[in-house]
């Protein structure tokens, strides 16, 4: 989104605009510790003029970019206009933010009123003044409002989708991480269910068999007639070797009434 716009008031409400967006390449040996962290400062006054004879009621000072040397500031002020017929300059000093000592000076702009006024509303590079390297892209105009309107538009809604983004990201893990104790409950439920009906349908065999032991066999009843008689064991049981007691829903008569298995 750019790291922010003029931290002090301007000199006074006029049409003039300026927008410093950001830079390319800056020079970085002066912080040999780390990335550099830049600010631009900026002031008004005759071509030509020192830093210190320009005046400082012009002065601006964006707000610093972290870890790079390609700022991305979308620095824009309001200035004041100069005197009629004087011929005035943007004076840009880029430093390097440093909390421990002195802000380290990285390099200078110098562009002419009139060269922003004859590229008037257009983005264009100026370079740094040797020994510095890199560029500035600078804008003036009327369009300044609106071009830094839709440029902040535009990264904010990148940060939305991007809040957007992890939110729902988010949401995946959380209910991952809920219905995983859920599906492994359905699953020790399911499986002792399945014990419970197996276990069921045993004692309901044995039950049936142990009733068809002291039953006197019909004639006919060929199957209930070898499992009686031949005294089947469990393991035969198990096997389906008796599909009359252990296959069939159908009651086997006793005395007195019948027991459904």
């Amino acid at each position: 989104m750019g790291c922010g716009v003029s931290s002090r008031a301007p000199v006074e409400a006029t049409p003039h605009a300026i927008l410093i967006e950001k830079a390319q390449k800056l020079s970085r040996d002066v912080d040999i510790m780390g990335p550099a962290d830049p600010f631009v400062i900026i002031r008004l006054g005759p071509v030509g003029a020192a830093w210190s004879a320009k005046a400082r009621e012009t002065e601006r000072v964006s707000d610093t970019c972290w870890n790079t040397v390609s700022p991305t500031w979308n620095f824009a002020f309001r200035f004041a206009a100069p005197p009629p017929g004087a011929d005035w300059e943007l004076h840009c000093r880029v430093f390097d933010k440093d909390d421990l000592s002195s802000d380290d000076f990285m390099g200078e702009c110098l562009v002419p009123l009139a060269a922003l006024r004859a590229h008037e509303d257009e983005r264009r590079e100026y370079p740094m003044r040797a020994p510095a390297q890199g560029s500035l892209t600078i804008m003036a105009g009327a369009r300044v409002s609106a071009a830094l309107l839709a440029e902040l538009t535009t990264a904010l809604e990148a940060e939305l989708r991007d809040e957007e983004e992890k939110a729902a990201a988010a949401e995946r893990g959380l209910g991952a991480s809920l219905l995983a104790p859920l599906g492994w409950l359905t699953s020790k439920l399911s499986g002792w269910f399945n014990e419970q009906a197996g276990g069921a349908l045993y004692y309901r065999n044995v039950a049936a068999l142990a009733v068809a032991w002291n039953q006197e066999p019909k004639p006919g009843d060929d199957a209930a007639s070898k499992c009686v008689s031949s005294r089947v064991s469990s393991r035969s049981h198990e096997r389906g070797e008796c599909p009359a007691l252990i296959a069939t829903d159908e009651a086997v008569p006793v005395s007195g009434g019948s027991v459904q298995h």
